[in-house]
């Protein structure tokens, strides 16, 4: 009985201490919910922060930014679980001025948007300034800044830091300096796009160690180079612009080997030779533009049958020969301004091949081709007996089996004497210009002043430009910056945008009528040939008075 006694009285002790033990354990859990609830609290305040910060900084109307958790609500914002922000959209928003320091708080960034979509009629951003504040971003995959103006003297080397990138666009925003190799180093970059920037080539070998690349779009920038051999190592890519890049030598064999290209476009280049046989292997190709180069020989048969091809563009070149084909199951073939001969085919209307030297042209499409200088006999002269063609200026026979040429490497020359030589060239050109307006103008009599000035819409792609910052780029039209001149004016070198352009400014006694100055507007936006320099934009100021002021700016041939 006494034992007895002795067990009740443990066993009573033993409910208290388990009941005391789950009272310290459900103490201890509670504690640590609260010290994870409050970090997670605290670390969104600091994103809260930081995007009040961003909003102030940038004067961005956002009404649904309110409270201290950017995860409740917040517009263009996106969290993770942990209440962590992870995506910012701020595309079109009218953001103007430098990248707030803050945004370097945001770590947790997968995606960050602050471009432009091209055709869009919200209001643009206009972001400036380095890009330092993104290094800490490591975490981004997705970075757009697409049509802004960085107006950069260097390529932001912030970027190299950010090894996860999926994707990045920082197409159209004036940057300077030679294209870096170290973008190889993002090894997952899938989409990459730099296009409309005033970058240097050469185009680096590195980059055909992007193995993931499917998109590579660099356009329009100085890249003055040969398209590197290594880029036939990007099996995934689906996507290659390189067009009005000033690249040279042949077509490399190589890009046969990418077996899921669709498009490829390198028009408005300095390329010569013929085009690879081994690129009958690209059955994916969906569109090829080779326009406006010095392409030559005969075009293949192959290229007519590839079985998905929609747009064939090969105008503007000098590929010569017969064209015995009869049923083109492609979209659009572009076949213009070449030497073409034999008889004309029968084709459908969307197939256009003016401008050639079949039996029986006019004579005028040679004209239409701005090639009236390098007729039909002329060209097969000097191509007789297996001879190619002439080079391009600057430009050496290479190899005389394929018809490639290159640029003197060695050429030499003192920086002045190269600055002299850029200034000659872009007064030829644009004399060249000018001539050719005037003979066009000349023969037809399409644009009326009616038309003109009833319908005038300014063209796409030209752009109008103030009177104030025109002549501050010039220093007030100084001589200095004046490199030539004649019967309408003269003609000034400088700097807008980020671009070095040739300004025409015309003189008082010859001053056109308001529909006379458009519709030379008009005509310069519709001129595209590699002999011509391309209309940028305009100004027209002061039409109503006596002496108004007009000018014509164009792209700076940098030869």
């Amino acid at each position: 009985m006494h034992l007895r006694s002795h067990f009740r009285q443990l066993d009573v002790a033993i409910d208290v201490l388990l009941r005391e033990m789950e009272a310290f354990q459900l103490l201890v859990v509670l504690s640590w919910l609260t010290l994870i609830l409050c970090t997670s609290s605290a670390t969104t305040l600091s994103d809260a922060d930081s995007l009040r910060a961003i909003r102030d900084a940038w004067k961005l109307n956002l009404p649904s930014w309110q409270g201290d958790d950017p995860c409740m609500g917040w517009e263009h914002v996106r969290c993770d679980t942990d209440g962590r922000v992870t995506y910012l959209n701020l595309s079109n928003l009218g953001i103007a001025g430098d990248i707030p320091n803050e945004i370097r708080n945001l770590d947790r960034l997968t995606n960050l948007d602050l471009g432009n979509p091209r055709s869009s009629i919200l209001p643009y951003n206009s972001v400036s300034g380095g890009l330092s504040a993104f290094e800490s971003l490591t975490s981004l995959l997705h970075l757009n800044l697409s049509f802004n103006s960085l107006q950069l003297d260097v390529f932001p080397s912030s970027i190299f830091n950010l090894t996860n990138l999926v994707s990045l666009r920082l197409d159209n925003n004036h940057i300077l300096g030679p294209l870096p190799k170290e973008l190889a180093g993002l090894k997952n970059l899938v989409y990459l796009y730099l296009g409309n920037n005033s970058l240097r080539g050469p185009i680096p070998v590195e980059y055909g160690a992007m193995v993931n690349l499917q998109e590579l779009s660099i356009w329009n920038n100085y890249l003055n180079s040969k398209i590197p051999s290594e880029l036939g190592n990007l099996q995934n890519l689906r996507y290659l612009n390189l067009h009005d890049c000033g690249l040279y030598g042949g077509l490399p064999q190589e890009l046969g080997r990418l077996k899921k290209i669709e498009g490829i476009f390198l028009n408005a280049n300095k390329l010569t030779g013929e085009v690879p046989g081994a690129w009958s292997n690209l059955t994916e190709l969906q569109n090829l533009y080779l326009k406006n180069n010095y392409l030559t020989k005969s075009i293949p048969r192959w290229i007519f049958t590839l079985p998905n091809l929609r747009n064939l563009s090969l105008g503007y070149n000098l590929f010569y020969g017969g064209l015995s084909i009869k049923n083109i199951n492609i979209s659009y073939v572009y076949l213009d301004c070449n030497f073409l001969s034999g008889p004309a085919p029968e084709l459908s209307s969307t197939v256009f091949f003016g401008g050639n030297c079949f039996a029986g042209a006019n004579v005028n499409d040679k004209i239409k081709c701005y090639q009236s200088y390098y007729d039909c006999d002329l060209f097969f002269h000097g191509v007789s007996n297996g001879t190619c063609p002439n080079c391009p200026a600057g430009q050496f026979l290479y190899n005389v089996s394929t018809c490639v040429c290159m640029i003197n490497s060695s050429k030499g020359g003192s920086s002045s004497r190269n600055t002299l030589k850029v200034i000659g060239y872009v007064a030829a050109a644009i004399g060249f210009t000018l001539f050719m307006i005037s003979a066009l103008w000349m023969r037809s009599g399409v644009f009326n002043s009616k038309s003109a000035k009833d319908l005038w819409e300014v063209p796409e792609g030209v752009q109008r430009f103030m009177y104030k910052d025109i002549s501050k780029t010039t220093n007030n039209f100084d001589s200095n910056h004046e490199i030539g001149h004649g019967g309408f004016g003269k003609v000034y070198i400088g700097t807008v945008a980020g671009r070095t352009v040739a300004i025409k400014r015309a003189h008082a006694s010859s001053i056109q009528s308001v529909s006379g100055f458009r519709n030379e507007v008009v005509l310069l936006s519709r001129l595209h040939h590699r002999n011509l320099v391309r209309l940028l934009g305009f100004c027209e100021e002061n039409k109503t008075q006596p002496h108004p002021t007009r000018m014509f700016l164009l792209r700076c041939m940098m030869i």
